[in-house]
């Protein structure tokens, strides 16, 4: 399992399916990275710039995403029972078919 994670070495990359799960990915560049598919349970992402990233389909449960930047992002029908959001940037971010069950918006 991948644990660690360049800071810089994902923006813009193609990693559909990829298996991030249990890793600690806090303060990583995902910026417009294509991540359809991709596996985040219980992930660590915080402070993670998602912006214009594609998460469609993406599996993110309990995945911790307080203070990420993901503007514009797409997580349509994404899995993301108990995300914790709080005090995320979720500007013009696309959440249809997403199944946002328990999820933590404080302050986002």
């Amino acid at each position: 399992m991948l644990e660690t994670v360049n800071k810089y070495a994902l923006k813009g990359e193609v990693l559909i399916g990829a298996d991030f799960n249990a890793c600690a990915l806090d303060d990583r560049n995902f910026e417009e990275a294509i991540l359809r598919g991709a596996w985040f349970k219980s992930a660590g992402l915080r402070r993670a710039n998602l912006k214009y990233a594609d998460l469609r389909d993406s599996y993110m449960q309990r995945a911790k995403l307080v203070g990420v930047r993901a503007f514009g992002a797409q997580f349509t029908n994404a899995k993301m029972e108990f995300v914790d959001f709080t005090g995320a940037s979720l500007e013009h971010c696309d959440f249809r078919g997403a199944n946002l069950i328990g999820a933590d918006f404080t302050n986002a």
